[in-house]
């Protein structure tokens, strides 16, 4: 692995994976001994990791804390599958796309769509290691109990209303 997280960084995990095309990952063509590139990525401490040559291109949706994240683990497609990297996000190349999700409920999560354009990016773990593991799936069930809990509220007091 790379360097622990230090003081001052902020990671965020960004694994939504909506239908249609999203964040890809490539392994870049390296040595004659068929090695890829390696790339460098530096931690807040000036801690430098080398990427293996992966880069992230596309966009990816939902990136919560996309303005105040140091750093983030982004799954992006790979010619294998999905697969999760590290990502340090003051990299040239980065931008979070504005009103691209507009989140009433949630406008202060700051959560826009973030393009990657030729980013280098640290592999961590397997591939569909991170989004097959056990729970993952459910993971999704605490956003619809939110949902569902605010629906009830809101029945609540209109029900309540009507008997009056």
């Amino acid at each position: 692995g790379g360097p622990l997280p230090q003081d001052g960084e902020r990671w965020a995990v960004w694994a939504a994976q909506p239908p249609g095309p999203g964040l890809t990952a490539r392994e870049t063509p390296g040595s004659p001994a068929g090695e890829s590139a390696p790339g460098t990525v530096r931690a807040a401490s000036g801690e430098a990791y080398e990427t293996t040559g992966w880069r992230l291109d596309g966009v990816k949706p939902y990136c919560s804390g996309a303005h105040i994240c140091t750093h983030a683990l982004i799954s992006a497609d790979t010619a294998e599958g999905r697969r999760l990297f590290a990502v340090r996000l003051d990299a040239a190349g980065i931008s979070p796309l504005p009103g691209t999700w507009q989140a009433v409920g949630m406008a202060g999560s700051d959560s826009p769509d973030v393009a990657f354009s030729d980013i280098p990016a640290l592999p961590v773990g397997t591939v569909g290691g991170y989004i097959d593991r056990p729970g993952f799936q459910h993971g999704g069930i605490g956003v619809a109990a939110c949902w569902l809990g605010g629906a009830r509220g809101v029945a609540d007091t209109l029900f309540a209303a009507a008997r009056r």
